[in-house]
């Protein structure tokens, strides 16, 4: 069960009734309490992914009025069913939902899409684990949980020790709305909304298991951005 990928909503239940999980839990809603008095304008950076998502629900929990900030890309709409899953957050809360658009296409200059604009807030809270990678486990550890960055911006990671199986458990457990490739591929994969890493590999996969998981979007894609064709 170390991907996530054989949890399923029976065993995602019996999961959440462990007193480690609860503890899990109740530490990191006290950090986000701790956090939400330390700073004055905080937002929420929401991918709609498995770890933002669980973030976000524990999140809501206490402050429900809490500003959202979704980047999109053109691409986002075929990538995954996003604007699925957004409509059903919609219907479950009334989220404070600001969507970003970046309105380059996705075969041209990766760099230029990381330019976001400013949020106008001091802080903001993200959905990333140590377990993810060994580049987040070190500046994870390197800054903390709480990181007045050079910018004066405060970044806020809860999650940071999760694992992949509390993220299932979570998500199963409490009926969030998720993304179709967990459904598909187990909670071990990884989602994006744009391409803003120029790496080759990295595009490649994410373009080789939209071609498995919806082929027809998948062609769609190609069809509107042929400069893709070169990771494929």
């Amino acid at each position: 069960m170390g991907s996530g990928q054989s949890m399923n909503r029976k065993t995602a239940c019996l999961y959440c009734e462990l007193n480690s999980f609860k503890y899990l839990i109740n530490k990191t809603i006290g950090f986000i309490r701790w956090s939400l008095k330390q700073v004055k304008s905080p937002y929420v950076a929401c991918s709609f992914g498995k770890d933002s998502s669980v973030m976000l629900d524990l999140i809501l929990k206490i402050k429900e009025d809490i500003p959202i900030i979704w980047i999109t890309f053109p691409e986002t709409k075929y990538l995954n069913n996003y604007y699925e899953v957004v409509k059903e957050w919609k219907n479950r809360y009334r989220i404070n939902l600001h969507e970003i658009f970046i309105e380059i296409p996705a075969d041209q200059d990766f760099d230029d899409r990381k330019a976001f604009p400013k949020s106008g807030h001091d802080s903001y809270f993200i959905g990333i684990r140590m377990q993810e990678s060994a580049a987040r486990r070190i500046t994870i550890r390197k800054h903390g949980n709480f990181h007045k960055k050079k910018d004066g911006i405060v970044r806020i990671i809860p999650l940071a020790n999760w694992k992949v199986n509390d993220i299932a458990a979570y998500c199963l457990g409490n009926d969030l709305p998720i993304l179709n490739s967990y459904k598909t591929e187990g909670f071990s994969s990884r989602t994006v909304t744009g391409f803003t890493e120029d790496i080759y590999a990295y595009r490649l996969n994410q373009l080789s298991e939209l071609k498995k998981r919806d082929t027809n979007s998948f062609n769609k894609l190609i069809l509107e951005y042929p400069g893709l064709r070169y990771y494929v």
